[in-house]
């Protein structure tokens, strides 16, 4: 659908790109002939335009001084302009500046000489009527297959997948079984070695066999649990958290601290006091016995 959208965009692309181009062409050749298509014998000349073009295209034209003063207005080959609003056209683009584009559905061309400035309109109505019809199905088409590709999609997807996620799923399973089952052998591997190594006493030969058996109990270990973490669906559950809990465990933690700090500083004074006392009988002790 992708594809196709880019398809469809880039055939309006183009049909845009050679209706502007025409126009153009078709612009250039009036102004060449001062707004109008002259009279010649067509099928006599060797011209890039159809005989027919004269009678299919409507136009019109306006001359303007360089102030913006209308000097004259040719509006004979086209019905749904007049005079005044051929003039307001072409000041609205006198003062915009451009040389070219397009007033609602009328492609123009500005030619600036020295004595007066151009403007010459060309009908586009009919083509720029074709490409948004164009346009508008082309959308509606990709718009269409994108909802028909989603409801493919959604109504086969899941048997498509169906054998790949089986498939998966037996995959993860043989992992973990075939890891449970490594285990046992190699946990009787170890403890052989065990008994051989109180028997015969240490070797290099029971060191290599014990070495290895723990390197694949570990990689099977690791397997395993890669495989459990691929089959957990659920994350971790959610629980209501205790906050008020919380505040007063802390709260008592906190107290309990204080009272732990006041019991320390009494003790602390307490030793300090019979510290005191031991020094004041020692000292008196000493001085009895100097007296005597």
């Amino acid at each position: 659908m992708a594809v196709l959208g880019l398809i469809l965009g880039g055939i309006n692309f183009l049909y845009y790109r050679e209706v502007v181009s025409d126009s153009d062409d078709t612009l250039e050749f009036l102004m060449e002939n001062g707004g109008t298509f002259p009279k010649q014998e067509w099928e006599n000349e060797k011209v890039a335009f159809s005989p027919e073009l004269p009678y299919e295209s409507r136009y019109f034209s306006v001359d303007l001084s360089e102030d913006g003063t209308v000097q004259s207005s040719d509006t004979g080959q086209i019905a749904a302009v007049d005079f005044s609003m051929a003039v307001r056209y072409a000041k609205s683009i006198l003062k915009s500046g451009k040389t070219q584009g397009f007033v609602g559905n009328y492609r123009y061309l500005v030619s600036d000489d020295a004595d007066k400035v151009q403007i010459v309109f060309l009908d586009c109505g009919r083509t720029l009527s074709g490409f948004w019809r164009f346009l508008v199905i082309s959308v509606w088409v990709a718009t269409f297959g994108l909802v028909a590709v989603f409801i493919l999609i959604f109504l086969f997807s899941k048997r498509i997948i169906r054998p790949m996620s089986e498939n998966y799923e037996k995959q993860k399973r043989f992992i973990t079984d075939a890891g449970h089952e490594i285990k046992t052998p190699l946990t009787i591997i170890d403890a052989d070695a065990d008994v051989l190594e109180m028997e015969l006493g240490e070797n290099e030969w029971l060191a290599d066999i014990r070495n290895q058996t723990r390197r694949m109990t570990a990689l099977t270990n690791d397997l395993i649990y890669l495989s459990r973490m691929e089959e957990a669906k659920n994350g971790m559950p959610m629980i209501d958290f205790p906050l008020s809990d919380v505040t007063e465990e802390v709260a008592d933690e906190a107290l309990v601290k204080e009272e732990l700090k006041r019991c320390a500083d009494e003790i602390a004074s307490v030793d300090l006091s019979m510290q005191t006392i031991r020094d004041c009988l020692k000292n008196n002790f000493q001085e009895s016995e100097s007296v005597v």
